[in-house]
């Protein structure tokens, strides 16, 4: 929320990498309880898919910035 109200892309995809990190660890948590390859190796492509597509995303957006910039905005420094 605060990078949405701040309105800054690269908080909000580190924000998203965050969240990614912290659903990893639950994931893990849970394979290493069923004690299972596939669950083990499941948890590690679902961080990794998501992790590539948050980024993607986030690089997308940034080149559409680059090539297209926004007005400038006066960012209140109290955020």
């Amino acid at each position: 929320l605060a990078s949405l109200a701040a309105g800054s892309d690269a908080l909000f995809v580190d924000c998203g990498s965050m969240l990614v990190d912290t659903c990893t660890y639950a994931l893990n948590l849970c394979a290493e309880k069923r004690r299972g390859q596939v669950m083990d190796l499941s948890a590690s492509g679902i961080s990794i898919l998501v992790l590539l597509i948050v980024s993607i995303s986030g690089l997308v957006d940034s080149m559409k910035d680059l090539r297209h910039p926004r007005e400038k905005e006066h960012l209140s420094p109290e955020i």
